[in-house]
């Protein structure tokens, strides 16, 4: 899960560096994934005791407000390459 969650800012932090709207939507599409390799994570770690249902409750809202905010961004990303 830590490596989950590194990656996504870590993709994000890449996607900043890039100057070309394909590369930033390629990074971004990257955070995003990681981001839902995170969510199923945690839905796996309450599924094998590893955690609670509310702490998973209280996550999942930071975690769908991350993914409706990098999908924004990667449409945004995508519509100036298409532009």
């Amino acid at each position: 899960m830590r490596s989950a969650g590194v990656s996504v800012m870590s993709n994000l932090a890449e996607d900043c560096s890039r100057t070309r709207a394909p590369d930033q939507a390629h990074f971004s599409q990257i955070a995003f994934g990681s981001l839902l390799e995170l969510d199923a994570q945690l839905q796996l770690s309450v599924d094998l005791s590893f955690s609670s249902i509310d702490n998973y409750t209280n996550l999942r809202g930071s975690i769908l407000e991350l993914v409706k905010k990098i999908s924004a961004l990667r449409a945004s990303q995508l519509k100036r390459l298409n532009s």
